[in-house]
């Protein structure tokens, strides 16, 4: 229609972005504080991720050691949050995470926890690595003998998801023994 008198056409839709649309862009998230907490609605798995975030922020080798586990054992998956309550309470407990709180107190400059995981490579100092339980050491050394000699797969299949020996109780390791004659 003919714009006439008492009628004006309306103005023109702004234009965002490339794409051409008529949405306003999106506001950027606030970078002055701690990002939002999400719940995953069960209480203790969402302290168990904080609590692995907390190490983290203690600093390089705390970073590199949840890293590392995690590329190693957790299907390079890195967010905490991602991983069931069981495997968090594992590397806390494993790893010397403090608890809550504990972190933000503990003095600058100290060396990371003990490592019983052996993940000296990633930079943390070998000689805070504590050894393993030598009859443990002794069945994961035969297992990982029987899987060189091709039967990766028999301990794949029995294993289930955590692959590496050492992750697994003594009394799963001498059920695989005895159950495969290693």
């Amino acid at each position: 229609p003919a714009v006439g008198a008492g009628y004006s056409a309306p103005p023109p839709a702004p234009v965002y972005g490339g794409y051409g649309g008529e949405y306003p862009p999106h506001k950027r998230a606030r970078m002055d504080g701690p990002p939002p907490a999400v719940s995953s609605g069960d209480p203790y798995k969402d302290s168990l991720v904080q609590r692995v975030k907390q190490f983290q922020r203690m600093g390089g080798p705390q970073k590199e050691l949840w890293g590392a586990y995690a590329d190693q054992f957790l299907g390079r998956f890195r967010d905490p949050s991602k991983h069931d309550a069981a495997t968090l309470e594992e590397f806390c407990r494993n790893h010397g995470v403090p608890e809550l709180g504990a972190a933000a107190m503990a003095p600058a400059g100290l060396p990371p926890p003990p490592d019983p995981m052996g993940f000296a490579h990633v930079g943390l100092d070998p000689s805070l690595a504590a050894p393993m339980d030598p009859e443990k050491e002794f069945l994961v050394n035969r297992i990982k003998a029987f899987q060189k000699m091709g039967n990766g797969e028999l301990w794949s299949n029995f294993c289930g998801y955590t692959k590496d020996p050492a992750r697994h109780e003594v009394s799963k390791l001498q059920e695989f023994i005895v159950l495969h004659n290693v």
